[in-house]
């Protein structure tokens, strides 16, 4: 293990906290499968790190943000083409990140054209 002072960002495909999304078409009727099973054992040795200063996640294709204990909890859009209506299209997401702990998430929608991206 690197010991060091740099502050962490922890990348996870399913989320790591608690989420209640009651109009999702899939996970309100699973809710079980849309976050990690022991989210709350992670979760709290996320929590009891003072490096850790953000958690970024995906798997429910909704942009979510919460704060825990000073800790952003991030789920960010789907990067690719939407198969639902309620769901965003791709796009690009870019990090603005001032410490000691500020975290900004802008998207751009992208518009293929042949073989050209247009923002």
């Amino acid at each position: 293990m690197i010991e060091n002072n740099s502050p962490v960002l922890i990348f996870s495909h399913h989320p790591i906290f608690a989420i209640d999304i009651p109009e999702h078409p899939y996970f309100s009727l699973h809710p079980n499968e849309a976050m990690v099973k022991n989210f709350y054992e992670v979760q709290k040795y996320i929590l009891k790190s003072p490096k850790v200063i953000g958690v970024f996640q995906g798997h429910i294709h909704q942009l979510l943000k919460k704060s825990i204990s000073g800790k952003i909890f991030s789920i960010n859009h789907p990067l690719h083409d939407s198969q639902d209506k309620y769901f965003p299209e791709g796009g690009i997401a870019i990090r603005d990140i001032t410490f000691p702990g500020t975290i900004k998430v802008s998207y751009f929608r992208v518009i293929t054209k042949g073989n050209e991206y247009l923002f």
